[in-house]
């Protein structure tokens, strides 16, 4: 998914109408409607490359073809989703390391060692990596851990700078859960912040169903906390430069109701009661909040791309539901990512993801 996609189709036809384009693909290809795929092999030209799906169907998926002639392209066409842009700087039997190739972003490296059975990877994050699990200025140091397995769904949303990675362990209908990963870069309120990265996961061993709140447990992204810095969110340096990895606090940017550590969406909110109600009731809407990370004492920056919201509302979306932008989001659509299980029964928060983009603006 980072370095060179996946779930390549081989398209048995592809035909331009009116501005769009129509790939006839096999039964059950498996692409989602907003995301961007990748196209090959088209002739003309200008039908290959990074495409958003516009609509799909049991065996087609459309695109916008603005300035292509109408008719049918020609070739061996294939059809993957997109990769994120990133490389993969080291690879081992248990493991490899990535590394963003975009020379804008911070271009630290994460490792990820898969050899603590089926339930999770070990993940850390290096300034300058030398092989798997090896380099200087390494963030994470002991590991931190993300879910993984073969059985289990999974959500990744990303861009060539960061990506966020939810795992899925409920899969009941509405009350779809899971918890949310993420590494790469942020966006900080200093204009030199070099070491601008982060990595977010857990440090329990057995993350099939992960409890909130729990020990370890709170350094994933579904979860925010006002007031604490913990060990499995952490920067690669301080936003002065000097020394070594630093311990992040996750914060809602303007609902602090609580200091205590809470899931984004949930029957408990950093907005406290006065903003607990879905949809709210002054404009029937919904309410979001950049999550601001902070160290010693201040704001630092805060995550691209990604959103909390102080109301309750974990019952009221579906696992990837879609949600149009309005006011300072016109234009925008974000995806809603259910998560936050405190015994892996049942869903207990939401996070929303800015799906369209750019993430910086």
């Amino acid at each position: 998914m980072l370095v060179n996609g996946f779930n390549e189709r081989t398209a048995t036809s592809l035909s331009v109408s009116g501005g769009v384009a129509t790939v006839t693909l096999p039964s059950g290809h498996g692409f989602e409607v907003d995301s961007v795929v990748l196209v090959s092999g088209a002739t003309p030209s200008a039908l290959n490359g990074e495409k958003r799906v516009l609509t799909t169907a049991a065996t087609t998926i459309t695109f916008s073809a603005a300035g292509v002639s109408d008719g049918a392209a020609t070739g061996t066409i294939l059809v993957r989703y997109a990769p994120l842009g990133w490389t993969k700087a080291f690879s081992a039997a248990t493991g490899a390391v990535y590394r963003s190739s975009d020379v804008t972003s911070t271009q630290m490296f994460l490792s990820v060692t898969d050899s603590e059975g089926s339930s999770n990877a070990q993940v850390s994050g290096f300034e300058s990596a030398t092989g798997l699990g090896t380099g200087s200025g390494v963030f994470a140091a002991s590991g931190v851990r993300w879910g993984r397995s073969a059985n289990t769904p999974f959500i990744l949303v990303g861009d060539s700078k960061t990506f966020y990675l939810l795992i899925q362990h409920v899969n009941s209908g509405n009350l779809a859960s899971g918890v949310v990963f993420g590494f790469g870069d942020f966006v900080s309120f200093s204009t030199l912040d070099p070491y601008r990265c982060f990595i977010a996961g857990q440090t329990t061993t057995n993350l099939t169903t992960p409890s909130v709140g729990g020990s370890g447990n709170e350094g994933t992204l579904e979860l925010s906390n006002s007031s604490t810095a913990y060990g499995t969110l952490q920067a690669p340096r301080s936003r002065s430069g000097v020394g070594g990895a630093v311990a992040l606090i996750k914060a809602l940017e303007s609902y602090n109701g609580s200091t205590s550590i809470v899931v984004s969406g949930g029957t408990t909110n950093p907005g406290g009661t006065a903003f607990a109600t879905y949809p709210a009731p002054a404009n029937q809407g919904l309410i979001l909040s950049r999550v601001i990370l902070a160290e010693g004492g201040g704001p630092r920056g805060y995550l691209r791309g990604f959103y909390h919201t102080p109301q309750n509302a974990h019952a009221s979306f579906n696992q990837m539901d879609r949600v149009q932008g309005q006011g300072q989001f016109a234009g925008r659509k974000l995806m809603a990512l259910k998560c936050g299980s405190p015994a892996g029964t049942t869903s207990q928060g939401v996070v929303f993801v800015d799906i369209t983009g750019p993430w910086e603006s």
